[in-house]
């Protein structure tokens, strides 16, 4: 992860006190690691939900940026194993819960399923397009009160897509930006 062991999250965790978040794009979990044992300073029974395919995106899929994702030369990618062994060798895999799906797809069942989080950190595909499709899908699975924060502010595409949603209340932090 890049931004996983950034302080904002235990910070950002600190303040909202969540009992439920949900990750779309986890990686290898530096992040979930994070947001997890932050939670469990304080809460015994929180979850935090990581949505992701475990396939790499676009910019993972370009071995011309990315040479270490030869492995899925081979066709199958070896992210899902590293993240749920990431999670049981930090010790937070009793409230870490991977949900194996494309964030419509598991954004769409969330809602189905009567699903609500504190907190939402968005942090899939990075071209605009998939951030506002998000940042959309999330909305609506956002406890009242609760806050949806994103990273990588410094990607046009990610500005561009959070700025299009003129919320009153956007703060950017560093690398971060927050809704809520």
């Amino acid at each position: 992860g890049w931004n996983g062991q950034h302080e904002f999250l235990s910070q950002l965790v600190d303040k909202v006190r969540p009992k439920k978040i949900l990750e779309i794009g986890t990686y290898l979990g530096l992040s979930a690691n994070n947001l997890a044992c932050s939670m469990k300073r304080y809460t015994k029974d929180g979850i935090v939900v990581c949505l992701d395919t475990w396939l790499g995106s676009a910019e993972h899929w370009d071995m011309t940026l990315n040479e270490d994702f030869k492995a899925f030369s081979e066709g199958i990618s070896p992210l899902y194993d590293q993240f749920v062994w990431n999670m049981i060798h930090c010790g937070v895999s009793d409230i870490v819960v991977p949900f194996p799906a494309t964030s419509r797809i598991g954004t769409y069942l969330l809602k189905k399923w009567g699903y609500k989080f504190n907190l939402i950190y968005i942090d899939g595909s990075h071209d605009t397009k998939s951030v506002i499709e998000d940042i959309e899908s999330c909305l609506p699975l956002l406890e009242e009160g609760g806050v949806i924060f994103g990273d990588d502010w410094t990607w046009e595409s990610v500005r561009l897509a959070v700025e299009s949603f003129n919320m009153p209340k956007c703060v950017y932090h560093n690398n971060f930006w927050v809704l809520g």
